[in-house]
């Protein structure tokens, strides 16, 4: 729950959403995929997506807005990216 909690600060802070979801599929003993769901203010549902690489680099995988009638592709958050790894690379 406290990672929960850490990573919904994050997601607040600099996507402007509320955390709905956090996946990590482990693809290998050093990389790990991310997806973050959340919300949007205007009720639309948003995935991040990114592979952490040995706590040491990552690479921008994908940012979507899904609402009823399409996907759309949202700008990459770098700030975010980076606060998430610093707060999973202190919690490891």
């Amino acid at each position: 729950m406290k990672k929960f909690r850490e990573v919904s600060k994050l997601t607040t802070e600099f996507l402007n959403g509320t955390l709905i979801l956090m996946d990590f599929q482990y693809e290998n003993d050093i990389e790990v995929i991310v997806t973050i769901t959340y919300e949007d203010e205007h009720n639309d549902k948003n995935d991040y997506r990114l592979r952490i690489i040995g706590m040491t680099s990552v690479n921008f995988l994908s940012h979507h807005g899904r609402d009823a009638y399409s996907n759309i592709t949202l700008r990459r958050e770098v700030l975010f990216e980076d606060a998430l790894m610093s707060y999973l690379a202190k919690e490891k």
